[in-house]
């Protein structure tokens, strides 16, 4: 610490003097000055850790956030918007096959109704006092429909159907026929000689509030459309 004072010369000016003033305090002030300077820098090293502690909560808190909002989106579009399915039989080759991953879309009869030919995605019980199984099959009888199944193939109100979708020609043991009620479907494998469904089930119908969604296409084990 320094100071400053001031004397007469001989030549009658003033001359200034450089007074070294750390020479005359009390060495108990000398430290009292020093903490003080040490006390200050703490405070503002203190203040930045501060700053910067908050800085990091508010980016970590906004990562949750966006996290939070990306997985409740998922769930949202999961539940309402569109089905991811997992195929675990033959019943539908050559269309679907063991271990194909698909997409439905829950909404595809929101606003119009299931069709023949759909493939659908459905939760049914096979039986009275039976749980409902998630299952993927072909419709082929809309309300109304009268349907004849013989050794000639599957006939729709007369006409026989096209099924191009076919794994192989399908073996039947004796005709049978069916009604379909209203609000209901028919549904078939396309793997005829191996599909287990309306032809066989006690519940043989799969009723309109039963459709979960519309198959619309694999994603696994390569991209390909559902028709």
């Amino acid at each position: 610490m320094h100071d400053s004072t001031q004397r007469d010369n001989t030549d009658g000016g003033i001359e200034f003097i450089e007074v070294n003033m750390d020479e005359f305090l009390n060495p108990d002030d000398t430290d009292i000055i020093g903490s003080a300077r040490n006390g200050s820098a703490a405070v503002e090293q203190e203040q930045e850790n501060g700053q910067k502690g908050r800085r990091l909560a508010k980016e970590f808190c906004s990562y949750l956030i966006i996290i939070a909002s990306a997985l409740i989106v998922a769930v949202a579009i999961n539940k309402f918007v569109i089905i991811n399915a997992h195929i675990p039989s033959t019943s539908m080759v050559p269309t679907l096959k063991v271990d194909d991953r698909l997409i439905g879309l829950r909404l595809a009869y929101l606003f119009s109704e299931p069709e023949r030919g759909d493939v659908v995605i459905f939760e049914h019980s096979f039986s009275e006092g039976t749980e409902k199984e998630t299952l993927v099959k072909r419709i082929i009888g809309i309300p109304g429909d009268e349907i004849l199944i013989d050794s000639g193939g599957v006939y729709v109100n007369g006409e026989r159907l096209s099924e191009d979708y076919l794994a192989a020609p399908m073996n039947v043991l004796s005709a049978s026929e069916f009604t379909v009620p209203e609000n209901s479907y028919f549904v078939m494998g396309d793997n005829r000689n191996v599909s287990y469904d309306s032809r066989m089930w006690q519940n043989t119908y799969v009723t309109r509030d039963e459709i979960i969604a519309r198959a619309l296409f694999k994603y696994y084990p390569h991209l390909e459309k559902i028709e």
